[in-house]
């Protein structure tokens, strides 16, 4: 029996296949329970809120930030149960090399989201502050038909960032459960 891979999934489209192996792929999985309670639920509602929100990473260089900078496309996932994750899209990276440093939470918070600001104020009331980067994240078409439908197993590996290679499809989830907005 041949178990389904994501890498079957992109081998079926060959430009992109093509395109993920050339331009520095790499694939992502957000974890979501550092995040104040709400914000699954805003993400879904709009494709712009999730770009912005997937754009701003922790600027410390042993965080996935870092490794984002040099990476052409991303192949995003948002954490789910165990070793799983969803896939929320395709991202090209227009910062390759040259994120916009956020130097303190003013600067952050202009790029938060509206809808997710207040949220995360109230989160990190009292936290030291921290320095990220904003990456400008465009979604790109590609496998869009599965975006918030496919579960792939991420594995025992917890990185939450990874160059691209093959994956177990756990499922493919029916088009009625994917956001429509």
């Amino acid at each position: 029996m041949t178990i389904l891979t994501l890498d079957h999934i992109l081998q079926a489209d060959d430009k992109l296949h093509q395109k993920a192996l050339a331009e520095r792929t790499m694939m992502v999985r957000y974890p979501i329970d550092n995040d104040p309670a709400g914000v699954e639920g805003i993400i879904k509602e709009s494709p712009k809120i999730l770009e912005q929100w997937l754009g701003i990473q922790k600027a410390d260089p042993k965080n996935h930030g870092s490794r984002l900078r040099n990476c052409g496309l991303c192949l995003a996932f948002l954490e789910s149960a165990g070793s799983s994750a969803q896939f929320v899209g395709v991202y090209r990276n227009d910062s390759v090399g040259n994120p916009k440093e956020l130097k303190d939470e003013d600067d952050y918070y202009a790029h938060m989201p509206e809808k997710l600001r207040a949220l995360y104020q109230k989160h990190n009331e009292g936290k030291e502050w921290e320095a990220r980067w904003f990456f400008r994240l465009q979604k790109e078409s590609w496998l869009e038909d599965l975006d918030w439908r496919l579960v792939v197993d991420w594995g025992q590996d917890q990185n939450w960032v990874r160059p691209y290679k093959p994956m177990q499809v756990l499922e493919i989830q029916p088009k009625d459960t994917a956001p429509s907005g």
